[in-house]
């Protein structure tokens, strides 16, 4: 009816007001879609995961499943430490790659895409730059398109930074070269590549572009998606898009859970990811609870706490 909604809410809601409440340098939110600092971000959800107790194990990296039959026990991470392992009654697998329902088992297919380096730069003096604005005056960050490579090939991802890094820097360096541009200069670029998509999750329920469009199609809805806060379009995200078909005690959320390729470019980006995270935590708390597994949980039961928690699901 003309209206605009927001969807992305929950969890969303409260990294928005966290970096509000930073104040200027936080966020910038003249615009539909706001734009966090990411220094900022990453002060903010630091602290954020300081306050609930979680303990936060940083500079590892998944690398291993830990099975028993069909159900996953745990996941092996690699660190300065040596090899260690975490158990649990359940996993969640936000690794974006899916590098731990692979090891699990999990079907998934996997796909090509275009991966780049997001980059800012700093002192246009007003003057007309192909980037976006941030929370930093006179800054604007430039995302890039980049090739279509193997985001889980280390050749690929090796030989792409080191080439992103050379003709970032040679951009920069002539552009200050143009009359009027002299003073522009590289603030950063990202820690590391923008991967868009690699592994899809061969879920309980794969999501369908055409059927994604309607919020009715599903009685398991865990969230909404939009590509961009002016669109039209919502996409719906069914909680069996976070299961895998055979593997128990495991959940997956973020860009690698079950779609249609076509759907990637608006389930993968930030907001959508936070979506699909607090379902997948939220399941696995409740399942926890509730002793069953996280595909035997009550679907009523996870969109009344996703509600509580001020989640939209489409109502």
């Amino acid at each position: 009816d003309g209206k605009r909604i927001q969807v992305a809410r929950g969890f969303n809601d409260e990294v928005i007001k966290g970096l509000s409440a930073l104040g200027k340098d936080g966020l910038l939110e003249d615009t539909a879609d706001p734009t966090a600092d990411p220094e900022a971000a990453k002060y903010l959800l630091g602290e954020m995961i300081r306050q609930s107790g979680v303990k936060a194990l940083l500079h590892c990296w998944g690398v291993d499943a830990i099975m028993d039959g069909n159900k996953i026990r745990g996941a092996v991470f690699e660190s300065k430490s040596g090899r260690q392992a975490v158990l649990a009654k359940i996993v969640i697998d936000t690794s974006g790659d899916g590098d731990i329902f692979a090891a699990a088992g999990a079907e998934y297919s996997k796909h090509l895409k275009r991966i780049g380096l997001v980059h800012r730069i700093g002192n246009p003096d007003g003057r007309k730059i192909a980037g976006d604005r941030t929370p930093i005056r006179n800054v604007y960050w430039i995302n890039m398109g980049g090739e279509k490579a193997d985001a889980i090939n280390i050749d690929d991802l090796t030989r792409l930074e080191m080439n992103y890094r050379k003709s970032i820097w040679e951009s920069v360096q002539k552009t200050k070269k143009t009359s009027g541009y002299e003073n522009v200069f590289l603030l950063d670029t990202a820690s590391q590549l923008g991967i868009r998509t690699s592994r899809l999750l061969k879920g309980v329920k794969r999501l369908m572009y055409d059927e994604s469009l309607n919020a009715r199609n599903f009685k398991d809805l865990i969230g909404v998606a939009s590509r961009i806060a002016s669109s039209k379009q919502q996409v719906n995200i069914p909680y069996g898009s976070l299961l895998p078909q055979s593997v128990d005690g495991l959940l997956v959320a973020g860009r690698c859970v079950s779609m249609e390729e076509k759907l990637t470019d608006t389930v993968r980006l930030i907001p959508a990811c936070f979506t699909s995270g607090q379902a997948a935590g939220t399941a696995a708390a409740l399942s926890i609870q509730n002793n069953c597994e996280p595909r035997n949980l009550d679907i009523g039961k996870l969109q009344n706490s996703l509600r509580n928690q001020g989640a939209y699901l489409g109502d």
